[in-house]
């Protein structure tokens, strides 16, 4: 006799074939076909399709009975012999053909041992690992405060380990070597105290050994070191930003700019309260300092604290303007307009001084008249001589900007020179035009976001974000091109000399034979 299956409970659809299983295996329990029919009088037998898993089974014909679920239920199998025996026999082919794969081969290939756990150490390999009696004790707690309490940390309060052992200090952490025993300070490595106008929050090293300390000192940041309780400080980070370097370990009080570096600590005299970097060395006797802001100057100074000693560059941003200072004084100026002017060069004069020539491009060059500067020397022919006769020498007013309009002025028009004699003219062969060129500059953007976590004191816990981000400048470049055509600029007064001097030779010439011609007739007379 066939005993029925009735492991679980099934639900049941009006007008559907599905039957849905609760607890129930049929695939596993190899069940081919057979009868289907629930312990209530809830509809008629019917006979099964198929079993499709271990939760599901199709009924050859829809359910008539009335929907249902939870229900007791009952199957006989199909006692067509051959039909459950071919279903069992397919049923274990799958099933060893599911043992049949590298994972199990290589756990089954295993010697297990007491305190080891196997592990997988490639996709067909495995090894065994030590678990020790002390780790699955931490294995079985059921959250981090178990494990803390397992392992013996500390979690929001303070504490302090020190090789094997550790005790409790309030508002201290230490952290020390393992040779010494608590409570000795001396072989301290990291120190967290709450923190006062003279004890560091965070010290590295140990107290005696002039180890590095990072201290925070009523919110500057101060690093230095820590010898008997004294802190030697060589860098403070202030709460606004400020940064200041010192050399001998002795910072003063009130230290100069935004990034200030001092050898000897000692403040410095004539200094600007808007420093940005200011950098020193020896006993104030010589630095660096650049100064923003003042009255939109600014100043890169160098030299002494004496005033006689500095050196200056500034740039006012009220007119575009770059000057050299020497001895507290100007020495050379550069306008937004890029001219160069420098008082000394005009005010020595001397009278063996060579002349200086500007090229179109702002360039200067010492003209020289020296031999060994010259080739294919010749005499000036006479057709070249006579050319400064052609010239129309004419009275003029200035337009140029620096001359004053009411002066009159002598000279030469530089057009005219250039369709007598070309070689007697400045030429300009280049142009200066402007450009916009655009170019990415990268720029970082730092936010602070929320996470939804706080901290023991109930303050909430930011996840700060940095992020690169790209946009694009437009900047103006002058840029120099060649003209077209040449223009004449300027006329080469000081070369009209050589003519001058031939003509007048060739006058002086004629004036000498005229002279003779007199001479003669008056002595025959």
């Amino acid at each position: 006799m066939t005993i029925p299956y009735v492991t679980g409970t099934v639900s049941v659809t009006a007008g559907s074939a599905v039957v849905t299983g609760s607890g129930t295996a049929w695939a596993t329990a190899l069940i081919a076909g057979g009868l289907f029919g629930l312990d209530s009088s809830n509809g008629n037998p019917v006979p099964i399709l198929s079993v499709d898993s271990n939760t599901q089974l199709t009924l050859a014909k829809p359910w008539r009975g009335t929907t249902a679920a939870g229900q007791a239920y009952w199957i006989i199998r199909d006692t067509a012999y051959l039909q459950q025996l071919s279903a069992n026999a397919q049923a274990l082919a799958t099933y060893i053909q599911r043992l049949d794969n590298a994972a199990l081969a290589a756990l089954a290939g295993l010697n297990p041992a007491a305190d080891r756990l196997a592990y997988f150490t490639g996709a067909g390999s495995a090894a065994l690992a030590p678990l020790s009696a002390f780790a699955r004790t931490i294995l079985d707690d059921a959250d981090d405060a178990a494990v803390r309490a397992t392992i013996g940390a500390f979690a929001t309060s303070g504490g302090a380990v020190a090789g094997n052992s550790a005790s409790v200090s309030s508002g201290v952490v230490q952290i020390r070597d393992s040779r010494t025993t608590v409570g000795d300070v001396v072989n301290t490595v990291l120190t967290i105290n709450r923190q006062n106008s003279t004890v560091p929050a965070l010290a590295l090293g140990n107290d005696g050994n002039d180890a590095a300390v990072i201290a925070s000192n009523n919110a500057n940041v101060r690093f230095g070191k820590l010898v008997n309780g004294a802190l030697s400080e060589y860098m403070r980070v202030r709460t606004d930003g400020r940064v200041y370097v010192g050399i001998t370990g002795n910072l003063p009080s009130t230290a100069y700019g935004d990034v200030s570096v001092t050898r000897d600590g000692v403040a410095a005299t004539g200094v600007s309260t808007n420093t940005t970097l200011y950098l020193e060395r020896g006993t104030n006797n010589n630095f660096i300092q650049m100064i923003a802001g003042d009255a939109s100057v600014s100043d890169l100074v160098m030299g002494s604290a004496s005033a006689s000693n500095r050196g200056r560059v500034r740039y006012d941003m009220t007119n575009d303007t770059m000057t050299l200072w020497t001895a507290q004084s100007e020495s050379v100026r550069i306008t937004g307009a890029g001219e160069l002017r420098v008082p000394f060069t005009y005010n020595n004069t001397t009278a063996s001084a060579a002349n200086c020539y500007v090229s179109t491009i702002g360039g200067f060059a010492r003209s020289t008249s020296s031999g060994r500067y010259k080739t294919d020397v010749e005499d000036l022919a006479p057709e070249y001589r006579d050319v400064i006769m052609q010239l129309r020498p004419v009275w003029y007013r200035s337009l140029c900007e620096q001359d004053n309009p009411d002066w009159s002025w002598y000279g030469l028009i530089a057009e005219e020179v250039a369709a007598v004699e070309p070689r007697l003219v400045h030429w300009r062969l280049d142009e200066t035009y402007e450009e916009d060129e655009e170019r990415i500059v990268p720029e970082t953007v730092t936010r602070d976001i929320e996470t939804g976590l706080f901290d023991a004191d109930g303050r909430s816990i930011l996840r700060r974000e940095v992020q690169v981000v790209e946009h694009i400048e437009v900047e103006t470049i002058t840029k120099t091109r060649p003209l077209a055509e040449p223009v004449a600029e300027g006329v080469m007064y000081d070369r009209l000399v050589a003519h001058l001097i031939a003509k007048i030779q060739l006058q002086q010439g004629q004036i000498d034979d005229l002279l003779g011609r007199v001479a003669a007739l008056e002595a025959a007379a």
